[in-house]
């Protein structure tokens, strides 16, 4: 852990190791699992559609029989004979007659076979064309009453026979509280036909358990898995058989249409058929599919909770992080071996050079590997070898350079002693000659007068060359850090130092920016561009601009003048230290001015140029990098 600490090499390299193994791990376990779940929710909705879809035929089918079973019934001769047999005795004697005694046993017998074939069914009754009911297998509180009777009216059994008579066809009823029975029922009702008359209705109770064990078949399906079976009573969905996470469902369960409960119950009773993700009646979520069924005027639902569907998606997303997290713990040792095993050695060769470093030329490193950082290690410690052959020379190197510097050193202070020296005598020379030219005056001819004015400007001249190789030297040792200079006020500065004549306008472009550089360097450059079209002008009146443009990289900055102008052979001799455009005696120039500009100029990175033509004008140009 320590080595973990100090190399920041290797926690570098481990953890670029680390990620870039890590994220295909993480990329292809992300991956499988959108895959997983899915793929799972589509077996899961085609799962769904399949039960849903073989529960409806099996409803269908169950229907169907039912409704086949009864009209075939109705057509029956059985059935026919005994609607004119009973009939009349009951009329004449109501269900106490012996005669209809007699008989409804002999026709009890007759049906019975009908209830031991069709486990379904859990009464039979005949109902007389008029009305009332005049048979029934159970013998129930139903039997000898009429179907408006105050006992019938308004149930399920009455609308089934209203049916039956208004479409002459067999019919399905509600499946509802019947009282007679003191429970939920169902009704399948047929017309019976004889004699080209109808002699009534042949309607069969099916036993509730027939469409219970409908919804409780829950084959493929999870343990939160149901069906539902709903209809619709008024503003309320009702289910109409027991479920699965809530037995007494039946007809106690009841959603209010319009609620966020039961959406899929809702929805299938509304005569749409879907499949998704909604709420059900306890307000979770669950994976539904949902559809009408006609026959019974239903809506069907098989469902199950999403959490539950999705729990193998929550195992296999448990395992396989736990699979990525051990990789990681995996590929987390791999990186840390593969970085002390690119580190170590790199270390090994950082404590050398500390030792070399130090002055231990002996000092080997000899790593014994055979790869490139032990080949790096071999050539370090030949670097090592040569170093010491090389120390004995670097040492009289560091003497002589010692020893120029003392020289170096020595010509400077010669050179300012000489220019001392040489003063003196220039100011006898031109004190002499003013004093020869007073005291004899009257003895001196023009001639004379003249040559002595020459000796004096020859001293003045000469004694500007000495100052302008001072400034030269200072420039060469001027020590100054750089500082953001506003090159606005620096131009003032120059320009009231030099103070030019009214004749010559002096133009400003846009105003100068601030710069970091050397002041006093960047002083002389303008100073001597300034004093140079100055003084050349050549003309009584003229103008001088000064102007600066941002160039991305650095600044430029331009003096132009319209003086004489500058012939394209002399662009480049102008910079060259004493050189001079006049020739010598036509001018008091020292050539010093532009070559202090291109070494102020170097000094900051930077480049000078001129652009000239004769009779036209001239336009120096210089840089400063930002």
């Amino acid at each position: 852990m320590s080595f973990f600490r100090r190399s920041s090499l290797f926690v570098s390299i481990f953890w670029r190791f680390f990620l870039a193994a890590l994220a295909p791990l993480l990329g292809l376990t992300l991956i499988t699992d959108h895959f997983f779940s899915r793929s799972l929710q589509e077996h899961i909705q085609n799962k769904l559609l399949a039960i849903s879809d073989s529960r409806q035929t099996l409803v269908n089918t169950t229907t169907d029989s039912l409704m086949d079973f009864v009209a075939e019934r109705g057509s029956d001769p059985v059935t026919l004979t005994a609607f004119e047999k009973l009939s009349a005795p009951f009329e004449k004697a109501g269900i106490r007659g012996k005669e209809y005694a007699a008989l409804e046993s002999q026709y009890r017998g007759v049906f019975q076979k009908y209830f031991n074939i069709h486990e379904s069914l859990d009464d039979m009754l005949l109902i007389s064309a008029q009305g009332t009911v005049f048979f029934s297998m159970r013998r129930g509180a139903d039997l000898g009453e009429a179907i408006r009777g105050p006992a019938l009216k308004n149930t399920i059994l009455a609308d089934a026979v209203g049916s039956v008579h208004a479409h002459l066809s067999p019919v399905i009823s509600d499946f509802d509280f019947y009282p007679p029975a003191q429970g939920p029922a169902l009704f399948v009702a047929a017309p019976v036909f004889g004699k080209e008359k109808l002699f009534g209705v042949l309607a069969v109770r099916i036993k509730p358990e027939t469409l219970y064990q409908l919804a409780r078949n829950y084959a493929g399906l999870p343990g939160t898995g149901e069906f539902f079976f709903v209809k619709q009573a008024g503003d309320e969905v009702v289910s109409t058989t027991p479920l699965r996470l809530r037995p007494d469902a039946a007809q106690t369960l009841r959603v209010r249409i319009g609620s966020l409960d039961a959406v899929p119950a809702q929805r299938a009773i509304n005569g749409q058929t879907g499949a998704g993700v909604a709420r059900d009646y306890r307000g979770k979520a669950v994976f539904a599919r949902w559809l009408y069924i006609p026959q019974l005027r239903w809506g069907m639902v098989v469902k199950a909770d999403v959490e539950d569907i999705f729990a193998p998606v929550r195992r296999l997303r448990r395992i396989t992080w736990l699979f990525c997290a051990l990789m990681a713990l995996g590929v987390a040792w791999i990186a840390a071996a593969v970085s002390r095993m690119v580190t170590e050695p790199i270390m090994a060769l950082q404590k050398g050079s500390e030792i070399i470093g130090r002055g231990d030329l002996d000092f080997k490193v000899g790593l014994p590997l055979d790869n490139e950082i032990g080949d790096l290690s071999r050539a370090f410690d030949r670097m090592t070898e040569n170093l010491k052959t090389q120390t004995a020379s670097r040492k009289a190197l560091e003497i002589l350079k010692a020893d120029l510097e003392a020289s170096n050193q020595g010509l400077e202070d010669f050179a300012y002693v000489v220019s001392h020296d040489l003063k003196a005598p220039l100011r006898g020379i031109s004190s002499l000659s003013t004093w020869i030219e007073t005291d004899y005056a009257d003895r001196l001819d023009d001639e004379g007068r003249h040559q002595l004015q020459l000796i004096r400007q020859r001293a003045v001249r000469m004694d500007n060359l000495i100052n302008g190789i001072l400034q030269y030297s200072r420039l060469h040792r001027l020590q100054e850090e750089y500082a953001l200079t506003d090159l606005n006020l620096l131009v003032d500065e120059v320009l009231s130092a030099l103070d030019p004549p009214a004749s010559i306008r002096i133009i400003r472009g846009e105003p100068l920016p601030q710069v970091s550089c050397s002041p006093t360097r960047v002083r002389q450059v303008f100073q001597n561009l300034l004093d140079n079209a100055v003084k050349h002008m050549g003309k009584e009146t003229g103008e001088i601009k000064i102007s600066g443009e941002d160039k991305n990289s650095h600044w430029q900055f331009c003096v132009e003048d319209d003086g004489p102008g500058i012939a394209e052979r002399y662009f480049d001799k102008i910079f060259k230290i004493f050189n001079t455009v006049a020739p010598p005696g036509k001018t008091d120039s020292t050539g010093i001015g532009l070559a202090l500009v291109q070494k102020a100029v170097t000094f900051h990175h930077g480049k000078v140029w001129v652009e000239s033509k004769v009779g036209v004008g001239s336009r120096f140009f210089f840089t400063l990098p930002k």
